[in-house]
């Protein structure tokens, strides 16, 4: 009986003096630490890393910069699914709590008591993980876990569980640099939070855990935007990244969607015009075919970057039948065959490239398109797979709104992952014909009318500026003779385009497109200016053109509509000039005296000021509207509407009409020697878009690629959701512009009964008074056009119409 009284009294006296002895190092731990214990209130003004957002105009995130993903929410804004969830998987006892967990922490210091294993289940309470985030580091030492328990007693004294829980979820890491829910739920599932479904809340949720290994997603996003990432470096320097900057781009989402689509769609099908290139790789093992060979096979492929949308594909068979593949992230294999009766996409076209104009035998087996164990690309198609390869070519699209120079969308290339040179905008490539309706407006101002006849003839000319003799020539050196100046457009006629030129003169051709935004200096000197020898990017020509879309003024393109600080305070808000057709106050090029341009707009950030009574920012002041200027007068912007309008319905762009069953649609097609580029530019009065396709080296697209074919349908494939379902929008006829029947062999007036008669519009100052002769013979023996008298007729009616 006395040894157990002993035994009793040996076991109290040893609780006692442990519980004595834990009490006195915990109190001199509190004495040591305490001092240096940061202030917990600091959290409430913390100031997370925020990554620089970019938005589109459309409120649809564009991406994201910095070195750490975050979007910080507060408590209001977590999904009710989503508080349950973390706290049944982190802290069950969380709200009950006061910052430390007895039932966990006895079972902690137990397990370390007998195994010595400092590296076993954490016993951390939601609030532990918030004091070492924010105040410590993930080393674990006795010294640190102390201290982390003694702030998150002093944070649960001094705030809320939400408060606590609200610094939780924004700050913790949660793998592929998201720091925080919302980071999370847009990199891995690109949505909102709150829209979010309960297993994919569970998900997030359980990435507190294994923020690395539990990630749904294992590849980096494509990055977009540079343009606009490049630009808030200029303004703010490094700490555009973390300062949490939010950027509003002008750019639609649904119609940058349509101009990736559009310059994919169609290098693509431009690549497979002139041929197959061969597999992108051809895998060789040691071994024969075996498990282990297929395994590092499938890896190779699993490692394989995706590329403007084609996935890569492992060969597994290649025979008479065609290829048999697995399309990287598919377990099944894909037949794609050499002739099909279903309407599933073959490999005929795949016959191997000899040169741009030249391809192979025609396809019989697959062997002749790539062997076993050879990585091809796909194509997903509506109906199947198709072989496919990465372009060569690049091409760029651009669109504008031309009442106010935003940019609607901006492709500069295939995959920005491919190549991140961004051809609208860093570019600098020959327009060709895309540059005509410019010099051909300067022409409508110098007395020629759309029924002016111009000489479609070979010339023979010596110019001072040239270094020989100059033979130019048109496609397919074929001529047409003496036709109006309406068809020498739409038909794109080089010798035409040429003696207009000379006829106006070069140094008041310069001078005058000096007034569609381009630097009369850069431009050539001589009688090539008319066939767009100057190099120029996209974005220059879409600018230009915006004044044919506008009705005459100039714009200035612009992507940034106003950037935010971290708190939604506005730094920088764009103030475009803006197109106005009733404003007296616009400036104009027709007023008397001629009103001064309006300065260039400021891009630099505005300095936010400070009310020193409570130190909350002031929103700067709105800037006064301005207006853009009058460059050309309404009737030389209609008539040369009305003349781009025909390139469409009747000249190099009819590829259009089949697609775009619409009247309102005008532009122009632009092809330079040897097909080295190929254009489009076309409009409405509600956008205009410019599309170019060619090769970064400078060599040719090829025989039979010309603006109309090799750049026409990245346009139409854009334009067709960016019109659809808008009413049509044409320019409506301005005073001052008259129609009249007139003789089309000699652009005069035209008597009754004459042969094929027409009606025309004129700017009623350059209407022609005399009639035709059924015997008048035109002299072209100078080279010149033909001049046309200036009196006012009245319309005739009973011809027929060009339009």
């Amino acid at each position: 009986m006395k040894l157990i009284f002993k035994t009793l009294r040996f076991i109290m006296w040893s609780t006692f003096a442990t519980i004595c002895g834990l009490v006195l190092i915990s109190a001199s731990m509190y004495l040591y630490l305490s001092p240096a214990l940061p202030d917990v209130q600091t959290l409430k003004d913390f100031k997370l890393q925020t990554p620089m957002r970019i938005l589109s105009a459309d409120n649809k995130l564009i991406a994201e910069y910095g070195e750490k993903r975050r979007s910080p929410l507060h408590y209001e804004q977590i999904p009710t699914h989503f508080v349950q969830a973390l706290i049944a998987i982190e802290d069950k006892r969380f709200e009950y709590h006061h910052g430390v967990d007895p039932v966990r922490f006895t079972r902690v210091v137990l397990d370390l008591l007998l195994t010595g294993d400092k590296e076993g289940a954490g016993g951390s309470t939601l609030t532990q993980q918030v004091a070492r985030n924010y105040f410590l580091s993930q080393q674990k030492t006795f010294t640190r876990k102390f201290t982390e328990i003694l702030l998150a007693l002093k944070m649960e004294s001094e705030l809320s569980k939400q408060e606590i829980f609200e610094l939780y979820i924004n700050k913790h890491f949660l793998g592929y640099r998201s720091y925080g829910i919302q980071a999370a739920a847009t990199v891995y599932y690109g949505k909102d939070i709150n829209d979010l479904k309960l297993p994919q809340l569970a998900l997030i949720a359980g990435l507190h855990q294994a923020p690395s290994s539990a990630n749904p997603i294992a590849n980096p996003e494509r990055a977009l935007a540079e343009m606009i990432r490049s630009d808030m470096l200029e303004r703010f320097g490094d700490n555009a990244y973390n300062d949490g900057y939010t950027v509003y781009a002008t750019i639609n989402s649904e119609l940058q969607k349509a101009a990736n689509r559009g310059v994919q769609k169609t290098l693509l099908s431009y690549t497979r015009r002139h041929g197959y290139l061969g597999p992108e790789a051809v895998l060789e093992f040691e071994s024969e075919n075996t498990e282990e060979d297929r395994k590092q096979a499938l890896n190779t492929l699993n490692d394989t970057a995706i590329f403007g949308g084609l996935i890569p594909a492992l060969v597994i068979e290649s025979d008479e039948n065609g290829l048999t593949v697995i399309p990287q992230g598919q377990l099944e294999a894909v037949l794609l065959p050499i002739k099909s009766d279903t309407g599933v996409p073959t490999i005929g076209w795949a016959r191997e490239r000899i040169s741009i104009n030249q391809v192979g035998a025609r396809i019989t087996t697959g062997t002749q398109v790539a062997p076993v164990n050879s990585i091809v690309r796909l194509e997903k198609l509506d109906n199947g797979w198709s072989l496919a390869q990465v372009p060569a070519a690049q091409g760029a699209l651009v669109a504008l709104s031309p009442s106010d120079g935003s940019v609607l969308s901006l492709t500069g290339g295939f995959d920005f992952l491919l190549s991140k040179y961004n051809r609208v905008v860093q570019s600098s490539r020959q327009p060709g014909s895309n540059f005509k309706p410019f010099i051909y407006s300067g022409a409508l101002d110098k007395g020629y009318t759309p029924a002016t006849i111009v000489n479609d003839a070979p010339l023979v000319k010596s110019d001072n500026s040239l270094e020989d003799v100059w033979r130019p020539k048109n496609s397919g050196d074929r001529y047409l003779g003496p036709i109006p100046m309406r068809q020498a457009l739409y038909q794109s006629r080089n010798l035409s385009s040429i003696r207009i030129l000379d006829d106006i003169g070069v140094s008041y051709a310069r001078q005058y497109v000096s007034r569609f935004g381009f630097n009369s200096e850069e431009l050539a000197n001589d009688m090539t200016l008319i066939l767009g020898s100057t190099a120029m990017a996209p974005i220059q020509i879409a600018q230009g053109y915006a004044t044919f879309a506008n009705g005459g003024y100039a714009i200035e393109p612009y992507y940034i509509s106003r950037i935010e600080d971290k708190d939604g305070n506005i730094v920088f808000e764009e103030n475009p000039a803006i197109v106005c057709k009733a404003c007296p106050e616009a400036p104009s090029l027709f007023d008397e005296g001629e009103t001064t341009v309006q300065p260039a707009i400021d891009i630099t950030p505005l300095a936010l000021n400070i009310d020193d009574a409570n130190n909350d920012p002031v929103q700067p002041a709105p800037k006064a509207k301005h207006y853009a200027k009058q460059v050309l007068s309404p009737q030389t912007a209609y008539l040369m509407n009305s003349m781009l309008r025909d390139v469409i319905q009747r000249g190099t762009g009819r590829a259009a009409r089949a697609e775009l069953p619409r009247k309102d649609l005008a532009g122009k097609t632009g092809t330079t020697n040897d097909a080295i580029d190929a254009w489009f530019t076309g409009f409405n009065g509600d956008i205009v878009a410019s599309a170019w396709v060619g090769f970064d080296s400078n060599t040719s697209l090829g025989n039979n690629e010309f603006g109309g074919k090799a750049a026409l349908p990245a346009w139409v494939e854009f334009m067709k959701t960016a019109l659809k379902d808008k009413p049509e929008n044409t320019m409506p006829l301005p005073v001052g512009i008259v129609q009249v029947r007139i003789d089309p062999k000699t652009g005069l007036l035209a008597r009754p009964g004459t042969k094929g008669a027409k009606f025309e519009y004129f700017n009623e100052k350059n209407v022609p008074t005399r009639f035709t002769d059924e015997t008048l013979t035109i002299d072209f023996s100078a080279d010149r056009s033909t001049p046309v008298d200036n009196k006012s007729v009245e319309p005739e009616t009973g011809a027929e119409s060009l339009f």
